[in-house]
């Protein structure tokens, strides 16, 4: 997938998509997030979507590319990096590296991540936390 950069709100907005596969993708410079699962066009806000987006899979860098550095980024000058709007459930993110936002590099609004799967990610800060784990299943 080709980047989503320098976006007013969001590099790549899933708003009511379900049954989605995004891979090998970058999102920076984004003004909210470089991705968003949800439905507030001024992002995340910890009221659920009339129609969520679920069961989504987005994967960044796989553990023998090479240039991992550069798939799955989520970097620079943007609140988040990956955001999961509250209702958005049975997602799985997947070997995402995302540093350097300037709230959270990933955010997920459900509780305890709900149903949402964080699998071998890469992120310096997390809300909540568990997804810092190497490996966070909300089964």
């Amino acid at each position: 997938m080709d980047s989503g950069q320098g976006h007013v709100n969001f590099g790549i907005w899933l708003k009511n998509a379900s049954s989605n596969l995004i891979s090998g993708f970058e999102s920076e410079d984004n003004g909210i997030a470089g991705v968003y699962l949800g439905c507030n066009a001024a992002g995340p806000n910890g009221k659920a979507c009339p129609i969520s987006s679920n069961g989504n899979t987005l994967g960044g860098w796989s553990p023998g590319d090479n240039d991992a550095s550069y798939k799955g980024g989520l970097l620079l000058q943007q609140s988040y990096g990956i955001a999961i709007g509250r209702g958005s459930l049975q997602n799985h993110f997947l070997f995402i590296t995302g540093t350097g936002n300037i709230v959270d590099d990933a955010l997920d609004e459900n509780p305890n991540c709900g149903t949402n799967q964080w699998i071998y990610n890469v992120f310096t800060t997390a809300n909540p936390t568990l997804i810092l784990s190497s490996f966070h299943s909300g089964l």
